[in-house]
């Protein structure tokens, strides 16, 4: 077909009409070069003008994508036709025209004809242009139904610029087109080509606008989790914030954060984001805590919390087993018809010394995480790294705080430690210096002045002297060695070279050893002392002891009673069970503080030494002094044995204390020593 058959004018056309008709063209394309609207937008309104402007029943505005040597690939964005027509194009086509791919290969197209020559092509060959798009059957059959109403397919190219944007595809209704139609047709596609870069330049302001304000948005979100995470060094603060500080509004819905215990090698939730959601999944599964993953264990294999620990990098996943393991499944339809999230991402959050601490999930709204664009990617990614900036810091602040206080314990611990050293040192002085100067002021008297007489006059007076001196000397010497002996027991403890010489021993035996040695000081302060032994029907058995160190607890414990007891008296009683011999001491005597009795056998403690009498208010009773080391020493004796030693006391009516010994079971002999731990710490009941 020769072009100037198609293109001419016809009789009745006048310079007027055409000038009406481009004016009314222009002021039509004119009003979309005016608005600013999206492409979309653009490209609708273009196909709603043609057919007004021009008269023509079917349009079509196709986009190119990218021409490479005879391939031509558009898109076509557009349409207006009938809507029986549209019904059946759609059938033929398998789907929608709009942004249906079109792809051509060769120059037969007019499409193709007209990008290369950027002019005006027609064809009468109609199904030649469906046939990328539908098979030639049904393109021969849409070309028979729309022959009535279409004569021509005319491509008009989109420029700009010498850039081709596209074509306009007419289905002319004339056999010809004359020269009105084609200056309208020029004018237009000048027109709309310029509107559609207008759109298209608008559309990427916009976007770099919302990609400005989204990078805005971010910094602020971050800049707002920074902000709160320098707040505070305690670590769950910080877990709570850094949850708390997730932007929801976004593609976030929220996340969640995990602990990770690499010794037990465990995974529990430390804190989720708070809002609607989270309190019905919450209230559901009846709180995320009791829910624990073993990294170790099979069940996690695939757990997405478990491989972002083991591979230190991202890890993704739609399966919400892999995410909710371990609560039951039961609850999976729920949670999921609760969130209604696309995809769920897990970060392992890790110290500095690259070791996991934690793993925090963020759970995503609309995409998979795979399509999140590179940006929303970095701001997760930085969101983990200030998260894990601030509870290493956090753990390791409170490490050392903790360190600190501990040590500050421990400094102040030695420091009494070493007071009650320089206090003992200065209560031993007293307590040797004293009996010593009794026994040297008595030898050096009976010496001088009493065994002169009684030797030359035998004078019973002398006599009677020389023996109250000796017995004073007999008690010093006493009171001398068993100071000496409590010194030796507490240093052997200490030193770990107690050594125990274990046998079959009559705790009776012992009992009454000891009352017997306690009875003159009990007369001379009008104490009652007794010992209410097991009934005729009930023996006693022999205990497995070291008799010479059992016979030391109970002289410890008895003559502990008989010298703070001073009115009334004091009461031994024995009970046993198959296992242990019981003996209890208890005095009348003046009461220990309830506050003090937790002290009792610590190493050189006292119980205060004044204390007011219950009974007449005001008065104070001075208690005889004493070194603390006498039941320091009965404490560890008992416990070296493998007994118990406790005691029970009120101020004003007096103390029961009570011990056991195990009972003596064919044992054979243990004499291995019993060690006590050296270390200065331990030794005063301290933790390194």
């Amino acid at each position: 077909m020769i072009f100037d058959q198609i293109f001419r004018p016809k009789p009745q056309d006048s310079l007027n009409s055409i000038q009406g008709v481009q004016l009314s063209t222009i002021n039509d394309i004119s009003a979309l070069l005016n608005t600013k609207s999206s492409l979309e937008n653009t490209l609708k309104s273009i196909a709603q003008i043609i057919p007004k402007v021009l008269g023509c029943r079917y349009v079509g505005i196709l986009m190119l994508k990218s021409h490479k040597h005879s391939e031509y690939r558009f898109s076509l964005s557009t349409t207006s036709m009938p809507a029986t027509l549209n019904r059946f194009v759609k059938k033929a086509v398998g789907g929608n025209l709009n942004g249906l791919p079109y792809v051509i290969k060769g120059k037969t197209s007019i499409f193709a004809k007209s990008v290369k020559s950027k002019k005006i092509e027609y064809t009468k060959d109609l199904y030649q242009s469906f046939l990328p798009i539908m098979p030639k059957s049904l393109a021969s059959a849409l070309d028979s139904i729309i022959a009535k109403h279409m004569q021509l397919l005319v491509s008009i190219p989109l420029l700009v610029n010498d850039e081709t944007l596209g074509v306009v595809a007419l289905g002319w209704k004339n056999k010809y087109i004359t020269d009105s139609d084609r200056v309208v047709m020029s004018t237009f596609a000048n027109l709309a080509s310029t509107a559609i870069h207008i759109s298209r330049l608008f559309e990427e302001k916009e976007k770099a606008i919302l990609a400005i304000k989204e990078q805005n948005s971010n910094l602020r979100s971050i800049f707002n989790l920074v902000k709160a995470l320098n707040q505070t060094f305690n670590s769950d603060e910080v877990a709570k914030k850094s949850m708390n500080g997730l932007p929801q509004k976004k593609f976030l819905i929220g996340g969640i954060l995990c602990s990770y215990n690499a010794k037990e090698k465990t995974i529990q939730v430390w804190t989720i984001t708070k809002n609607k959601l989270s309190e019905k999944v919450s209230k559901l599964v009846r709180g995320f805590s009791q829910y624990i993953k073993h990294t170790d264990h099979p069940d996690f294999k695939n757990d997405i919390y478990v491989r972002a620990i083991k591979t230190k990098s991202p890890v993704s996943s739609t399966d919400m087993e892999e995410i909710l393991r371990p609560i039951p499944n039961i609850f999976y339809p729920t949670i999921q018809k609760i969130l209604k999230i696309k995809s769920v991402v897990a970060y392992p959050v890790v110290s500095e010394k690259n070791k996991a601490i934690a793993v925090v999930s963020y759970f995503i709204r609309d995409e998979l995480y795979e399509d999140l664009s590179y940006d929303k990617k970095e701001l997760l990614s930085t969101y983990t790294n200030q998260i894990s900036i601030a509870l290493g810091n956090a753990i390791f602040f409170q490490g050392q705080r903790k360190a600190v206080l501990e040590l500050d314990k421990k400094i102040s611990a030695l420091k009494e430690a070493r007071r009650k050293e320089r206090d003992i040192i200065d209560i031993m002085g007293h307590e040797l210096r004293t009996p010593m100067s009794i026994i040297q002021l008595s030898h050096k008297y009976i010496r001088e002045k009493i065994l002169p007489k009684a030797m030359e006059n035998r004078d019973p007076t002398s006599l009677e002297k020389l023996e109250k001196y000796q017995d004073r000397l007999e008690e010093s010497i006493k009171r001398e060695i068993c100071l000496l002996e409590t010194l030796s027991g507490v240093t052997k403890v200490d030193n770990g070279k107690l050594e125990l010489r274990k046998e079959p021993v009559n705790i009776l035996e012992i009992i009454e050893t000891g009352i017997q040695e306690q009875k003159k000081n009990a007369e001379e302060k009008n104490l009652r002392l007794s010992f209410k032994k097991p009934g005729k029907n009930k023996v006693t058995p022999e205990v497995n002891a070291d008799k010479v160190r059992i016979q030391q607890i109970f002289d410890n414990l008895l003559s502990n009673a008989v010298k703070y007891t001073s009115k009334g008296g004091v009461k031994v009683t024995v009970d046993n069970d198959s296992d242990y011999v019981k003996v209890d001491v208890q005095d009348t005597g003046e009461g220990i503080p309830e506050e003090a009795i937790k002290n009792l056998g610590k190493k050189f403690f006292r119980v205060n030494q004044y204390i007011k009498d219950s009974k007449e208010a005001g008065k104070e009773i001075v208690r005889p002094g004493g070194t603390g080391l006498g039941l320091y020493l009965t404490f560890s004796l008992v416990k070296a044995h493998g007994g118990k030693i406790w005691v029970e006391s009120q101020v004003g009516k007096g103390s029961i204390f009570h011990f056991t010994v195990p009972v003596y079971k064919n044992h054979i002999s243990d004499n291995k020593s019993k060690s006590t731990e050296r270390d200065v710490f331990k030794r005063y009941g301290l933790k390194k």
